[in-house]
């Protein structure tokens, strides 16, 4: 018997729950959805978690605005755009 496949996790717990412990390493994944409805967090989660994990993440978008991204990170309290508390994104 092979034995389980290595995965990466979401930073999410609840969906690394429902993922049996994340995404399987290697595997292209695509996450589709609604206006609203979380693709932009859960990717951010999950870069944040890697960033944790002392990885090199990069994020690439061809439809939102740097200034959309990092209002999501604040929402999220990820980072800080406040004077004196910058870190790159």
């Amino acid at each position: 018997m092979a034995p389980p496949p290595s995965r990466a996790t979401t930073g999410i717990a609840g969906l690394d729950d429902v993922l049996h412990g994340g995404f399987i390493h290697n595997r292209l994944y695509l996450i589709e959805g609604m206006p609203g409805s979380g693709k932009t967090t859960l990717a951010l989660e999950f870069l944040m978690e890697g960033a944790r994990h002392g990885e090199s993440v990069l994020y690439v978008t061809l439809s939102e605005t740097i200034e959309e991204v990092r209002a999501v990170g604040e929402l999220r309290i990820w980072w800080s755009t406040k004077p004196g508390n910058r870190e790159r994104i």
